[in-house]
């Protein structure tokens, strides 16, 4: 790809910045035959983050230079900048997670320390480098190598494979509608486009810069899983946690708090505003991915146990029910109740046969969609499909007593006894008027 583009586009977005700040930017003159093999997105993100560096600690006054030198088979692209510089010793931690060197910190300019580790993997990925020179207090200069390419249309690669997250391996052709959804609440822009970026090859990932969009968002849509910073302008993570767990609808999602305090203190007191899981920053992103995983899974082993219940309480008196394993599961009692609850009022309308999805939103106090969302979470079923199971389950348990297939199609909220018996063979695989009263596996 040509070069020339890039570099010019981002002179131009940052030449204003420089000027409000008394900074100066400049550029050496490029070859508009000179070209890198990367992709232009790519590369973009790498500059931009290497010249905010730049601009965030050089003072003003001061100088930030963008200069490109080409050799046989690459091409340097150089930040430098006459900023606080950093001491040989730190300069070796520069590209791990969250380090910020001494004198950053001291400065009292903003950051979470993944910049920098940011763009030396996405160099990694076009095959290139980052490389630092730097000497504190009087300025950096860090040289992105890249291999160098002829412009032309055929070595633009028509695939890059940037597309993967750099820190995982999982599986990413997952539609949208098949993962988990994960909800991201940090106001800190970095740190949230980081694990946007981190998780969004597993999960489904909605992130908000503040408690209150977060409660907004879930007055309508229910995640698998709120990962919050507690430390926020306006509602602090902790408060919108014991939110979360005091309103009904959404008391059963997890909920795991991140935060800088490390304090005994604190770390008691975000458990006990109802968090499931607690980790401070700087976090290992193993540590945190784990942690997500076992809420998430600890979530799925729960549909099963609540699908059991939603059954045993449709055929309270059937001994042979199957019973589901559901090792290791911790049940939610608001999600017990919540479960039973609308269990209950489908047994209550059992055989009305206008009874539908939108009643038993009204009857549970809840709009369709939030109830959607957390039914499906709960069971793994839709509405939908929970009415037609436990009306299926009851016609079983009323043909075991001897009734009238045609009764018991009418009992059950079934005026057409043809659509009943094709749906109680699909459920069952056996058609009623042939149902013994020996159970099926279910499913």
């Amino acid at each position: 790809m040509p070069l020339k583009q890039n570099i010019d586009n981002l002179f131009t977005i940052f030449q204003p910045l420089c000027q409000q700040q008394q900074k100066t930017l400049q550029a050496s003159s490029i070859n508009c035959q000179l070209g890198v093999w990367a992709d232009s997105k790519l590369l973009d993100r790498i500059l931009t983050n290497l010249l905010s560096n730049a601009l965030k600690y050089t003072p003003a006054g001061g100088k930030i230079s963008i200069d490109v030198k080409a050799e046989a088979d690459k091409v340097q692209i150089i930040v430098s900048d006459t900023g606080i510089g950093i001491s040989p010793k730190e300069q070796k931690k520069l590209f791990t997670s969250f380090f910020r060197a001494s004198n950053a910190i001291s400065s009292g300019t903003p950051g979470i320390g993944l910049g920098l580790l940011q763009a030396k993997r996405f160099a990694t990925l076009l095959k290139g480098d980052i490389k630092v020179n730097s000497i504190v207090n009087q300025g950096s200069e860090f040289m992105l190598i890249l291999n160098k390419a002829a412009v032309t249309a055929s070595a633009v690669p028509t695939t890059t494979p940037i597309t993967k997250d750099f820190t995982t391996t999982e599986n990413t052709t997952l539609c949208d509608s098949d993962k988990d959804t994960l909800l991201i609440v940090e106001d800190n822009d970095e740190l949230r486009l980081y694990m946007r970026r981190i998780f969004e090859p597993v999960y489904r990932v909605i992130d908000k810069s503040n408690a209150q969009e977060a409660l907004e968002y879930m007055e309508t849509q229910y995640p698998s899983l709120v990962l919050s910073d507690i430390m926020m302008p306006g509602m602090p993570g902790d408060e919108m946690c014991h939110r979360i767990k005091s309103t009904p609808a959404t008391s059963g999602i997890p909920v795991i708090l991140l935060t800088a305090k490390t304090f005994r203190t604190s770390i008691i007191e975000g458990l006990q505003k109802g968090a499931d899981d607690y980790i401070a920053k700087p976090f290992d992103i193993d540590i945190l991915k784990a942690k997500i995983q076992a809420q998430i899974e600890n979530r799925r082993r729960l549909r099963q146990y609540y699908t059991q219940i939603a059954l045993q309480h449709t055929l309270s008196t059937d001994k042979t029910i199957k019973e589901m394993p559901v090792q290791s599961a911790v049940p939610n009692n608001a999600d017990s109740a919540f479960v039973e609850k609308a269990t209950q009022i489908v047994k209550d309308n059992i055989s009305d046969f206008e009874f539908d999805i939108d009643r038993l939103c009204r009857h549970m106090a809840m709009c369709r969609t939030l109830f959607h969302e957390r039914l499906k979470a709960l069971t793994g079923h839709t509405p939908q499909d929970f009415i037609r199971i436990i009306r299926l389950e009851q016609a079983a348990a009323l043909l075991q007593q001897g009734i009238p297939v045609t009764d018991v199609s009418i009992q059950t909220g079934f005026v057409n006894s043809k659509y009943f018996s094709t749906l109680f063979k699909k459920y069952f695989g056996v058609q009623p008027s042939r149902y013994t009263g020996q159970r099926m596996n279910i499913g």
